[in-house]
């Protein structure tokens, strides 16, 4: 997965045993950046049906590179006891997926978010929840430097989680609505994601863009 640099990370990993997902299990984590130790022996937290996860906090992702980690369990019964997990940190590209940057404002301008939405820009949800203006939880983006002229259409795209919809844009406001079966749909995760429009029968090439994490639901 990918993430900017000083954000925090988290890392999954799956345990089976016989194939079907193993909980309860004693699980620790040792991460590195490319040869150097980050973390030994950090306790990994179960989050259900066979997932675990353990996170590493922004101040120790402020240098560029492949982050690694391997959950290690001695249970004798798991299918395989180590497992490994990657994110890519900083990389050529990935600074384009914070607005606020001079060259993104220049074409989209910095944004401030509305809760349920974090102030970085990216978003969480959860799975088989409804997202929806009705309940006040509809996910908005509002612009500090609006396009001009108006957009025709506003379009939500993250390709990993092939999800592609339409928003809402009255200026300078973008608002995306999510239904519990669209969100049921989606896997547990960080994924990037991007808010583009289409201006006068142009493509923008983009007002907002971020991450989404999809938590499971317990």
């Amino acid at each position: 997965m990918l993430e900017q640099l000083s954000n925090p990370i988290t890392f999954y990993a799956f345990y089976s045993a016989s194939k079907v997902g193993k909980t309860g299990l004693t699980v620790s984590a040792d991460i590195r950046r490319g040869s150097t130790s980050l973390a030994s022996g950090s306790a990994a937290t179960e989050i259900g049906g066979g997932l675990y996860s353990v996170t590493l906090s922004g101040t120790n992702t402020g240098t560029e590179g492949l982050y690694t980690c391997i959950f290690k369990t001695s249970d004798s019964t798991v299918d395989q006891r180590d497992l490994p997990a990657l994110w890519a940190v900083g990389v050529a590209g990935l600074e384009y997926l914070d607005a606020a940057i001079s060259s993104r404002a220049a074409s989209g301008g910095t944004v401030t978010i509305a809760s349920p939405v974090a102030q970085s820009g990216n978003a969480t949800v959860r799975q088989g929840k409804d997202y929806a203006s009705a309940i006040s939880t509809a996910l908005i983006w509002t612009l500090t430097n609006p396009p001009s002229p108006t957009p025709s259409s506003v379009l939500f795209t993250c390709r990993a989680l092939n999800l592609s919809k339409a928003c809402s844009y009255s200026s300078p406001t973008i608002t995306l609505e999510l239904t519990a079966a669209e969100t049921a749909a989606l896997a547990a995760g960080i994924y990037p994601f991007e808010i583009e429009a289409t201006i006068s029968g142009l493509k923008h090439p983009g007002l907002v863009a971020g991450t989404i994490t999809v938590e499971r639901d317990l």
